[in-house]
């Protein structure tokens, strides 16, 4: 990966990843910008099944299991087979089902 200088003010999908794990975007402002950045629809999905898992799994980890099964179930709704935060959901789905 080469590196080089974001700004604070950024379009790049991974760093308004970053930004939101850390608490400094919100989770409104995090979806809209999923979906409103995409360049078309296909991206459109995979940002936006970025952004139900790991939003379901800042629910997750606060104790918010309601919440958080709604966003893997959005999450697996994309149908973005081959993406890790579709494993993810599924998984965390799965656990769900054997507790």
């Amino acid at each position: 990966m080469k590196s080089s200088a974001v700004s604070a003010k950024t379009d790049n999908w991974s760093v308004r990843v970053g930004e939101y794990l850390i608490g400094t975007l919100p989770e409104m402002d995090f979806f809209r910008i999923a979906k409103d950045s995409a360049p078309n629809q296909a991206v459109q999905r995979e940002q936006l099944c970025e952004a139900d898992y790991y939003s379901g799994m800042q629910h997750l980890l606060a104790g918010d299991k309601a919440v958080a099964t709604t966003l893997f179930q959005a999450c697996l709704a994309t149908r973005e087979f081959d993406f890790m935060e579709y494993a993810g959901a599924e998984a965390e789905l799965n656990a769900f089902k054997s507790h």
